[in-house]
């Protein structure tokens, strides 16, 4: 009788743990969509020199400081743009980027359905010109440019 209530204690104590994990990571999941607010955008070329096709794909002197991506990175970066836009690299150019923390893994821009990890990520945002094209597209990254997404609200 006695193991009896012992086991109906664990199993008790077990479903108070589940509840409270699913309340915290609930919490998490709707918290975690906060707009966080990126710091100024350093420009890397200017409109005439996108729209005339003067302005390098990566900006010259680009040795990897904690206040600059890496060249590696800008050419995911315009690799991932000349696909979403189904057009040539060579016709896109980085006219801005600034460092951002993305409020989860999905940098800020989950899908209806789909669950994103619930930790602060360190990476940054950047401005792609089509040279043939007025508008630019926004896209977020993670650091090591593993995680690139086009911000749609950016346009």
């Amino acid at each position: 009788m006695a193991s009896s209530k012992v086991r109906q204690r664990q199993v008790w104590q077990r479903l108070v743990l589940i509840g409270v994990g699913l309340v915290v990571f609930s919490f998490g999941y709707m918290t975690g969509r906060q707009a966080i607010a990126c710091p100024p955008v350093a420009s890397v070329a200017d409109a005439g020199d996108v729209a005339n096709g003067s302005a390098p794909t990566v900006p010259p002197d680009m040795t990897p400081t904690p206040d600059s991506p890496s060249a590696e990175l800008i050419d995911r970066v315009i690799q991932k743009a000349a696909e979403t836009a189904d057009v040539a690299a060579a016709e896109l150019r980085v006219v801005r980027y600034s460092r951002a923390t993305w409020p989860d893994g999905c940098l800020g821009l989950a899908g209806a359905d789909e669950l994103c990890t619930q930790a602060l990520v360190e990476g940054w945002q950047f401005e792609v010109a089509h040279s043939g094209n007025p508008g630019n597209g926004i896209y977020r990254s993670d650091l090591s440019g593993d995680r690139i997404r086009l911000d749609q609200s950016g346009f």
